[in-house]
């Protein structure tokens, strides 16, 4: 992905917001959410229709690229986020360069929402916190880059449990040489829901598991003395254990 835009759910829960609130705010100050489709061994079909020519439909290849909403459909990726729902079908994007409005009809595994960090932090409003050197002020503006840098530094200070619990989870499976990958560890931490004494989640971190018939699901787990609920998808789920691979080499 491009540097310069992050997943919503990725400052969501940085902020231990929800994807929701954070799509909100950047709406009302006219900012756009776009849809990001990841690199895929198998093509991303779409419905396509051209400019001024609505009825005309055609299946539409979707490349590894970055699109932006149209403004309806970011109302109702609004409104289906706060309702919990985050299927991504039937949502248009415009494609730019082929001058082209798309939506895919179902099945958008490998598509995620993201923003764009210079918009991110614009956003000046009292519900996000500025971080000073790690510190959290009671400043209502957050300082262009310093969210980001800043934020990285406070997060490799205090990890948070989720984190802390998949350090733990690789570090047990690869002493005994099990798969450490995403995709390994997606599925011990789905086992461990169906588990009445879990064998890694001793603090209760998990909190559910839900399931999509248009993604591979959401891992939620309790954030905080505020215990808040906070999503993780499996795109999330890469970064995360990205970034502890990183850190802990």
């Amino acid at each position: 992905m491009k540097s310069e835009y992050i997943l919503l759910e990725e400052v969501a829960d940085e902020l231990g917001k929800t994807p929701y609130s954070i799509a909100h705010m950047l709406t009302t100050k006219d900012h756009k959410l776009y849809l990001h489709v990841e690199e895929s061994q198998e093509s991303q079909i779409a419905i396509s229709t051209y400019e001024g020519i609505p009825e005309h439909l055609n299946m539409y290849e979707v490349f590894n690229s970055i699109y932006p909403l149209v403004f309806e459909s970011q109302k109702e990726l609004i409104l289906r986020l706060s309702q919990g729902n985050d299927d991504l079908s039937r949502l248009n994007f415009t494609d730019d360069k082929n001058k082209i409005s798309a939506y895919f009809v179902s099945g958008c595994s490998g598509v995620t929402v993201v923003a764009k960090k210079a918009d991110i932090n614009s956003l000046s409003t009292p519900t996000l916190p500025t971080y000073q050197g790690g510190a959290v002020t009671g400043s209502p503006t957050v300082p262009e880059n310093n969210f980001f840098e800043n934020s990285e530094k406070k997060k490799k200070k205090l990890p948070n449990g989720f984190d802390q619990l998949l350090k733990f989870i690789i570090q047990k499976e690869g002493s005994y040489s099990e798969d450490t990958s995403a995709n390994a560890i997606w599925n011990v931490l789905k086992k461990e829901f169906a588990r009445k004494n879990r064998k890694f989640d001793k603090k209760g971190i998990l909190s559910e598991f839900v399931s999509s018939t248009t993604s591979l699901g959401k891992v939620y787990w309790i954030k905080g003395k505020k215990k808040i609920k906070t999503p993780c998808s499996y795109r999330t789920l890469e970064n995360k254990l990205s970034k502890i691979r990183k850190n802990t080499h």
